[in-house]
């Protein structure tokens, strides 16, 4: 199941982070209050075309019971970097952003958590997650 999470991780090397609007950051944040909620499919419900062409609901929720769940309970998250592209790899082209987070967790101080949003009909949707 790793492997089918990990399709919609856009792990990437970019340009050097680049400054967002406070919209985006908030998009990101906002959908993984959805996550660490338990909301699962609720969170699948607010990703992008491209994540969800990649990824059923089923598929995501049994994702993220393995990879997520285990962590236990947010105790806090830190947006550490942003990053703009125009490209991603195993991506169509578009407007991308990649944000890091340092997070720690119940079960895990010193995570690092990506979420990859890209722009669709004039919002910034959720459209990969990695967590580390």
């Amino acid at each position: 199941m790793k492997k089918a999470f990990c399709l919609v991780c856009f792990l990437v090397f970019l340009q050097p982070a680049l400054a967002t609007n406070d919209t985006e950051i908030e998009s990101a944040s906002l959908w993984l209050e959805t996550i660490d909620a338990g909301e699962y499919e609720e969170s699948w419900n607010l990703t992008g075309s491209l994540f969800q062409n990649q990824l059923s609901v089923a598929q995501w929720v049994e994702a993220l019971v393995q990879v997520r769940q285990p962590l236990g309970e947010l105790e806090d998250r830190e947006v550490s970097s942003t990053t703009l592209a125009n490209s991603l790899p195993n991506a169509p082209d578009g407007e991308y952003i990649v944000i890091t987070y340092a997070s720690s967790f119940e079960h895990e101080d010193n995570a690092i958590e990506t979420v990859t949003l890209r722009r669709e009909d004039e919002e910034w949707l959720p459209v990969g997650y990695f967590v580390r």
